[in-house]
């Protein structure tokens, strides 16, 4: 289970890397920047130059990757229903994803902004999941096609 583990992490932490960066780059294009910037200034403020600051990006984006890849194996490690699992990984990566926002910057913290977050994710969250019940039904009902044969 630690090898698996490792490996989420692993490709979790590319995946983040890499969405970060694009994500951050799409940013400084649509607020038409002249120069690159890895997160928002309440965030860049807190270093002396911005070597450090896209050092400490690239290292949150790579712990939000493995944040999610490690979550999802709530998903197949334990046997619980499928409501339990989603509870609780909702609550885990909405925990966890919250602190990693407030440190990279991404909103002041408030009670509203949390609140803003919050919902945000939860919609986000409940697009994705009904994407994936929708895609696994679908997988299951080509196995039983496949098992009537």
């Amino acid at each position: 289970m630690i090898k698996k583990i490792l490996l989420q992490l692993t490709k979790g932490a590319v995946i983040g890397v890499n969405a970060g960066l694009l994500i951050s780059l799409a940013f400084s294009y649509l607020l038409k920047l002249n120069e690159y910037v890895p997160a928002p200034p309440r965030f860049l403020n807190h270093f002396h130059n911005q070597t450090n600051a896209m050092l400490v990006s690239v290292i949150i984006w790579a712990v939000i990757g493995g944040v999610f890849s490690c979550t999802n194996l709530i998903f197949s490690a334990f046997d619980w229903s499928i409501t339990k699992m989603t509870i609780v990984h909702f609550g885990i990566t909405f925990f966890l994803f919250l602190q990693l926002a407030l440190i990279a910057g991404w909103f002041p913290f408030s009670l509203f902004n949390i609140s803003a977050f919050f919902v945000e994710f939860g919609i986000i969250y409940s697009i994705i999941w009904i994407i994936s019940m929708l895609q696994t039904k679908k997988e299951i009902n080509k196995i039983n096609a496949r098992l009537l044969k």
